[in-house]
């Protein structure tokens, strides 16, 4: 079968065949907004196959958005029962699993090129409707903004109350040598990840270094499409400005060893902001700080093994 060129978009474009893993968290969620946006206008109505019927051209945003779609195979491990997928999102992902498309963009079927976007089109938009995409997202919004919301309540009770801070946001991904720890499923090594994090919170609590100045503590835990899971922890550590990275970094390697678990150490990341009451400046970028890490969940969130990106409680010593 040989594929047309309809308004410049060429069917038989290798471009679209060959699919290049992407590998940054900004690249991979750009294309789930994409896709995400096409399902809307799709439920919406707003998404038209034809701009001028007389000449059967093709609007050029369907095949926008059929490339987009193409692309989502390699994630079809966020259709696991273990992730909470944006419902837009998982319909895409379920509608190009569908073996038309493979059929169609390798030459296996006789599938005039019309049709097989109309057909596309017809299934997606049945799915999303027959799943209440729109009213499934409302209600998945409304949590993870309650939840963000929550953490910023937190933050402005202390400042107020203890008149001036260091917020931290730390992030331990737990990459494990998986040689060393052969004896250990990845499930029992995710369900050893709360209490490693909690034991090292714990050292956090009782060290002298942090006596009487931790008024908060918060953690969860993320997991990336690479398949590492990330502890997220919120400290609040009240005084003046101190750079705290290199002893928690320390605990953190400490905590590890002692509960027998190998991670691979180079990776962590500690965000310091110093806050005081009536440091609008400061405060403002702690909380677009919550912000940007709150706005991948709207794609996906991991929850199993005992991890879970809701954020759970663990005791300050103030």
């Amino acid at each position: 079968m040989i594929l047309p060129t309809i308004n410049n978009f060429d069917f038989s474009s290798p471009s679209v065949l060959n699919i290049q893993p992407v590998y940054t968290d900004s690249v991979q969620h750009q294309l789930f907004i994409e896709n995400i946006k096409d399902a809307k206008s799709i439920e919406k109505g707003n998404l038209k196959l034809l701009i001028n019927r007389r000449k059967n051209q093709i609007n050029p945003k369907i095949l926008q958005s059929i490339n987009h779609l193409i692309m989502l195979p390699q994630y079809s491990f966020l259709l696991n029962s273990t992730y909470e997928v944006n419902p837009y999102l998982r319909a895409s992902i379920e509608e190009s699993l569908n073996p038309t498309h493979q059929a169609f963009w390798g030459n296996h079927i006789a599938y005039p090129p019309l049709e097989y976007i109309n057909d596309t089109l017809d299934r997606l938009g049945k799915n999303i409707v027959k799943s209440k995409s729109a009213l499934k997202l409302n209600t998945q919004q409304a949590e993870l903004k309650a939840q963000n919301a929550e953490q910023k309540r937190k933050c402005d009770i202390s400042i107020k109350e203890h008149k001036q801070m260091n917020c931290i946001f730390i992030e331990f991904p737990c990459m494990t040598n998986q040689i060393i720890q052969a004896n250990r499923s990845i499930e029992e090594t995710e369900a050893l990840l709360p209490t490693v994090t909690k034991s090292f919170l714990k050292k956090c609590h009782g060290s002298e270094f942090f006596e009487n100045k931790l008024c908060d503590m918060q953690w969860r835990f993320v997991k990336s499409l690479d398949g590492v899971p990330t502890a997220q922890i919120l400290m609040y550590v009240i005084g003046d400005e101190k750079n705290y990275s290199s002893l928690l970094h320390q605990y953190w390697i400490d905590t590890c060893i002692e509960k027998g678990l190998n991670i691979f150490y180079q990776i962590h990341s500690i965000k310091h902001i110093h806050s005081y009451q009536g440091n609008g400046i400061a405060n403002k970028q702690w909380k677009n700080l919550l912000d940007f890490y709150q706005a991948p969940l709207e794609f996906y969130r991991y929850k199993a093994n005992g991890l879970s990106y809701v954020w759970k409680t663990y005791t300050g010593n103030v």
